[in-house]
């Protein structure tokens, strides 16, 4: 696949695949699976703001993947992410790309866990350029962070694991009246590691919904596309078993937004130019703060987690079965010059039938 976006540059490109949905629209006849519970990997470093995992949709396998959450380095400072999610209209489901701003948008009410409870983020905050962490809520290990605060949140969150918005069992929030007109207005795309992220997950058979059935095999990882090694985490449990529908639609494409009908919570993400290797800017010596001090708290935050926000739109067309194979003509025989001579039957040289991915 190639990538939407160039590494350190948040310019968006066509895509030659759908699956990561800039650039490209998707929808999908039936609902994406359920959000699986796992635990949120150690942060790496200081700096990093932690991105949910979500359901994506690849369009040449059609079907739905896992692209596991992971911790990354925002664009530049003072941004924050608003997840990815789907959205429920006229019996489709649409996919919502994520991005980053200077506040978080609305993705949908769906409750990704880990201080993304479906209003804003609870994980964190800017102040002074610099990122504090919520003690409640993020899984430091064995990294030193001073820049925190303690910041009570629902203990009920990620319970419920619904990853659309709208619908049939989706979840019921809407945009408010700021988060719709903040909507129309540019934002920073997705990071150049965040889109390897996707790339990593699209090729992964294993994060395929019609393979794991729910439970992703790799649920989250410490950094952008790091799959395996220490910090990778797979399901702690999925809520229910995921089955693909029988009469699950194969993709078709249509990449004319005038297609789709307008709607006002969608955001359409712009060329943004980003500065390549940001780094935090060190806290000033005389920054003063009453809530904060060294931690090296031990152990996986709470468990729970989820998904991004919208473009153009795929459209999934009902499945469409491959025509028979039409069985070879017949072959046949030369007559022989000499009728007395006995012509030998010719061995069949067919091959076996092609295995299907």
């Amino acid at each position: 696949m190639a990538c939407a976006l160039g590494l350190g540059a948040a310019v968006l490109a066509p895509p030659s695949h759908a699956q990561d949905g800039y650039g490209v629209s998707i929808s999908v006849g039936y609902a994406p699976p359920e959000l699986p519970v796992y635990d949120q990997p150690p942060m790496p470093d200081d700096g990093y703001i932690w991105t949910p995992g979500y359901w994506a949709w690849d369009q040449d396998e059609g079907d739905y993947y896992w692209t596991p959450g992971t911790w990354v380095r925002p664009p530049r400072e003072d941004l924050v992410w608003t997840p990815s999610y789907w959205d429920y209209d006229n019996g489709r489901y649409l996919f919502v790309s994520g991005y980053w701003d200077n506040e978080v948008g609305y993705y949908g009410g769906v409750d990704y866990g880990y201080g993304y409870g479906g209003h804003g983020y609870d994980g964190g905050e800017w102040r002074d350029h610099r990122f504090y962490y919520n003690r409640e809520v993020n899984n430091f290990a064995g990294v030193r962070i001073t820049n925190v605060f303690d910041r009570r949140v629902d203990r009920n969150a990620g319970r419920v694991r619904t990853s659309y918005t709208g619908g049939p069992g989706g979840m019921t929030a809407r945009p408010t009246a700021q988060q719709q007109a903040a909507s129309g207005r540019p934002h920073v795309a997705p990071t150049g590691e965040q889109m390897q992220q996707v790339q990593r997950a699209a090729a992964e058979p294993g994060l395929r919904a019609s393979v794991n059935h729910g439970a992703p095999t790799i649920a989250a990882t410490p950094r952008a596309a790091a799959f395996s090694g220490p910090g990778v985490v797979r399901t702690v449990t999925a809520p229910r078993v995921y089955q693909r529908p029988a009469t699950a639609p194969s993709p078709a494409m249509d990449r004319s937004p005038a297609s789709m009908p307008a709607r006002p919570d969608v955001v359409t993400v712009r060329p943004v130019q980003q500065t390549p290797g940001w780094t935090p800017s060190p806290r000033p010596a005389n920054a003063q703060d009453n809530r904060t001090q060294n931690v090296r708290p031990s152990g996986p935050g709470p468990s729970m987690d989820r998904a991004p926000q919208r473009q153009d739109v795929v459209h999934a067309q009902p499945n469409a079965q491959p025509p028979p194979r039409a069985a070879p003509p017949a072959q046949v025989k030369p007559e022989s010059a000499h009728p007395a001579a006995e012509a030998k039957p010719e061995r069949d040289k067919g091959a076996g039938a092609d295995q299907q991915h």
